[in-house]
């Protein structure tokens, strides 16, 4: 054993120690005369592996895995803050573990946070076209005006405080949406 003559024991057996690195074993019969060369590596527990915030180390030597789990030890993923718009919400940047799908505000994936709180909130629509405009009791006139905001949005048309019954405009999707109040 590694250049050392051994002896076996009364069942004919030599049981190899835990050691760093290989050991040589050389089996050889009474003239001398070798039978069998074997390298062998006997550890004195688990090796290699990184544990993360699911799954525990494996061992390189043996495939199984051994030791805690790390909830430190995120696979986080780079999620870029992106602006709000009149149609589409934003958010903050943040980062996504691919592992355990938590949410952080940091890259070390050290303080937790709640999707919701990444996400900025759409910004107020506007009146792009016919602001200002206006239409008299009785006038047989129609009256248009448009919004950036997204067509899904749209609710009712308020003319004074009091919702118009739909009956008396149209509504429709082009790049913005468009209202027709008919007079």
């Amino acid at each position: 054993m590694n250049d050392n003559r051994v002896t076996l024991d009364a069942n004919n057996q030599f049981p190899l120690s835990a050691a760093e690195g290989t050991q040589k074993t050389v089996v050889t019969d009474k003239a001398g005369n070798v039978a069998a060369e074997i390298i062998v590596t006997v550890n004195d527990g688990h090796r290699g592996g990184t544990a993360t915030c699911t799954s525990k180390a494996v061992c390189v030597y043996c495939g199984s895995g051994y030791g805690e789990v790390d909830s430190n030890n995120h696979n986080l993923e780079n999620i870029p803050a992106k602006d709000a718009t009149v149609t589409e919400t934003g958010n903050k940047e943040y980062w996504h573990c691919k592992d355990c799908e938590n949410n952080f505000s940091d890259k070390d994936g050290k303080n937790g946070i709640e999707l919701k709180d990444t996400v900025i909130a759409k910004l107020p629509s506007e009146i792009i076209e016919g602001t200002g405009k206006s239409l008299t009791a009785g006038e047989k006139k129609d009256l248009t005006f448009r919004s950036n905001a997204a067509f899904s949005d749209f609710i009712r048309v308020e003319l004074d405080g009091k919702t118009l019954d739909e009956k008396n405009y149209t509504a429709s999707q082009r790049r913005q949406y468009d209202c027709n109040l008919k007079g």
